[in-house]
This record gives C-alpha cells, structure tokens and sequence, in this order.
C-alpha cells in the first residue's frame, strides 16, 4: 500500500476517479472482470474524467489561487473524483442500452 502512496498525485487522481465510475457501471451488475479489462476501464474513465476537469477549470474564469497547494490537490482530486462517479452513472444509464 505505501508503494502506491508514492505514485505521482495526478496517476493517484485518475485512478481514484476511474475506479469510482467502474463501481458505478459494474455494482449489482455480477460482471466477472479479467484484471486488464478492469485495469483498462478504470485508466479510461480516470483519464477522460481528468481531462474534463482540466478542460473545465481551463475555460472557467480566473478564480483566487487555493491558499497551499495542497488544498488545491485535493479540489481537483474531489471535482475529478464526482466527475468519474457522474461519467459512471451517465455511461450505465445512456451509455450501455445504446451499445446494446
């Protein structure tokens, strides 16, 4: 476990967020997963939900810097955090009756 307390902020970030959305989609669902199938699906849902939040606080208007660097981890950890739970419900909601 400290092994991956060690790991960059921002891979920690994606694999939180992606990890969140698979547990949306998957819960209840009594999906058996292959390791690379879960390892895949939580880097791609990690990774778009990142890039949303980037995208976002990118076109936001300026806002006051977060008093430490810290708080300002932990703000994009939670908002990329609720994007990756939001991406999950809206892919098994809109997202898999369409591919089926």
């Amino acid at each position: 476990m400290e092994k991956l307390l060690q790991i960059p902020y921002e891979l920690q970030i994606v694999l939180v967020a992606g990890y969140i959305a698979y547990k949306v989609v998957s819960i209840g669902k009594g999906r058996a997963h292959r390791t690379e199938d879960l390892l895949l699906q939580v880097l791609t849902f990690g990774v778009i939900a990142r890039a949303l939040t980037a995208a976002a606080l990118w076109y936001l208007p300026a806002v006051p810097a977060a008093p430490t660097d810290s708080l300002s981890v932990a703000a994009v950890a939670g908002i990329t955090a609720l994007a990756g739970g939001a991406m999950g419900t809206i892919w098994r909601v809109a997202g898999e009756p369409f591919i089926r």
